[in-house]
């Protein structure tokens, strides 16, 4: 019977793969590049703002005659945050009038304020920040049972302070020479009116107001009293660059506490440390979740405190690892950045002998702004996003 060749061969070809030594690899490396969302946790800057401007300016306008607080009339919602002062002044009772018939004379009210301390009046506005305007007006209310026309009051007004030991005065209403008093208006709609930002940019902590009312003798009894009053609404214009500064007494609620990958030197975490490594070189971006009451519309910016930036090296974005625009409206906005990836890595590798990025947020306030009488910046989430290099070992050993 003659043999059939394919089968020979097949059997042939059995032979030598059964013959062959299969080298099974211990392990397998898949290579793969997720997207990451790493959560950078949330923060509210309740920076109590207005309640600390509010607490200063009260206590530093004292003396009879005088009340001050937050605006409470004419409509006012809070924005901006709007602060008064004023002095009133029942008119005074003059006991040498000169009885009816005999002649009259120039009867004359003159006094002055306590020293006024605005030194920390403004809490975290800086000197390159200055009040856009602090009005001002004066006026008298008639006695009800006065009818036009009404006598002619007068008024003068000066502020008196120092500046690094140097007298400043400022003539308010009237000047200086003798008799130059102003005519006192008769009602607050038609008052006299002055601005005191000059004087509240200066910052003073000695600011004197000196006030001279006169009329004559026989036209007293038609005043039923004498009215200053003032207002300081926190409108603002700004050197370019200027940063808002928070920190009292070493607390600063921009300035993190945790390094903001969760790093802790005490407690270190090796699979913790082998996701940032796998981090590495990747293009990332933060994305910041905030709401705000603030009325402040500025840039956000973050350093690494640990790197122990200057002044003006905070203020140049070109050092900031985010930059993003804060919208003044009160509205939840997101905002994102882009991180290179040299920033990336930057953060990674942090600073200092532990290798931390600690955040430090700026905010970097535009040459125009105001600051309202609700005040609060939350940050309710946010995410550093960024795609990973990511390698997976899988062990093919039989584990027994």
């Amino acid at each position: 019977m003659k043999k059939n060749p394919m089968l020979v061969f097949a059997v042939i070809a059995v032979v030598v793969i059964g013959a062959c030594s299969w080298e099974i690899p211990e392990e397998v490396v898949f290579r793969a590049q997720p997207q990451f969302w790493i959560p950078t946790g949330n923060a509210v800057f309740d920076l109590d703002i207005s309640e600390e401007i509010i607490d200063d300016f009260t206590q530093s306008i004292s003396g009879p005659n005088l009340t001050a607080g937050e605006k409470d009339y004419g409509g006012y919602d809070g924005k901006p945050l709007i602060l008064y002062a004023k002095l009133e002044i029942t008119a005074p009772n003059f006991p040498d009038l000169p009885p009816v018939g005999e002649i009259s004379f120039d009867a004359f009210f003159e006094d002055q304020t306590d020293p006024i301390d605005l030194s920390g009046l403004s809490g975290p506005i800086p000197e390159q920040v200055r009040l856009k305007q602090v009005p001002g007006w004066a006026w008298f209310e008639p006695d009800a049972a006065a009818s036009p026309p009404y006598p002619d009051i007068y008024v003068r007004l000066r502020a008196e302070w120092t500046v690094g030991g140097v007298p400043q005065l400022r003539y308010l209403l009237g000047d200086a020479g003798a008799g130059n008093f102003a005519t006192l208006a008769s009602s607050r709609a038609t008052a006299n009116t002055f601005d005191l930002a000059l004087v509240f940019n200066d910052r003073p902590a000695d600011l004197v107001l000196y006030y001279e009312f006169g009329a004559n003798s026989a036209d007293v009894t038609d005043i039923d009293s004498l009215h200053l009053l003032f207002e300081v609404p926190f409108a603002f214009e700004a050197d370019p660059g200027t940063l808002l500064d928070f920190e009292e007494n070493g607390d600063d609620p921009l300035l993190m506490e945790d390094d903001v990958f969760g790093r802790d030197p005490a407690d270190p975490d090796e699979d913790l440390d082998k996701l940032l490594e796998s981090l590495r070189g990747s293009n990332a971006a933060i994305s910041l979740l905030l709401e705000q009451t603030s009325g402040l519309g500025a840039r956000l910016g973050m350093v690494n405190s640990v790197e122990g930036l200057s002044e003006a090296e905070k203020q140049n974005p070109a050092n900031w690892v985010i930059d993003v625009e804060i919208l003044p409206d009160e509205t939840q906005q997101t905002v994102e950045a882009g991180i290179t990836a040299q920033v990336l890595d930057k953060m990674i590798d942090g600073a200092g002998g532990n290798k931390q990025f600690i955040p430090e947020f700026l905010i970097l306030v535009p040459e125009d702004f105001q600051i309202n009488s609700l005040w609060e910046l939350r940050v309710s989430e946010g995410y550093l996003r960024v795609q990973a290099v990511v390698d997976y070992n899988f062990s093919l050993e039989d584990e027994e």
